[in-house]
């Protein structure tokens, strides 16, 4: 079932996907990537408390897929749109359209959720 999905995406989800909040995040940010966002305003748009937003930015963040912007005293996110593992997440974007693939990329953030 493993070949419905690419070795490196499996990789990328397994090293990147640590939980649904992280999922939540990835899609919302590819998909407003021309945009930035307060943890508030995110906390707000997607129904997530404040503090998962705070814990999967910083796992974004550390993979330069989400960047931070300062903006006089306010701390703002962004999606980079030069991040090293852009081919894996169009392909995670895409994929969760497929059932089978959805299904099995299910399955490794539900593993990765309970290490």
């Amino acid at each position: 079932m493993k070949a419905i999905i690419s070795p490196k995406l499996i990789n990328f989800i397994r090293a990147t996907i640590l939980n649904f909040t992280t999922w939540d995040l990835l899609v919302f940010f590819y998909t407003e990537n021309e945009k930035i966002f307060s943890i508030n305003d995110i906390s707000d748009l997607i129904g997530r408390p404040d503090s998962e937003i705070s814990k999967s930015i910083e796992i974004l963040m550390k993979q330069s897929i989400i960047e931070k912007k300062i903006e006089g005293e306010n701390i703002k996110y962004s999606y980079n749109n030069n991040n090293d593992y852009e081919d894996e997440i169009k392909e995670f974007i895409h994929k969760l359209s497929e059932r089978e693939a959805r299904l099995l990329i299910l399955g490794i953030v539900l593993d990765n959720s309970i290490k």
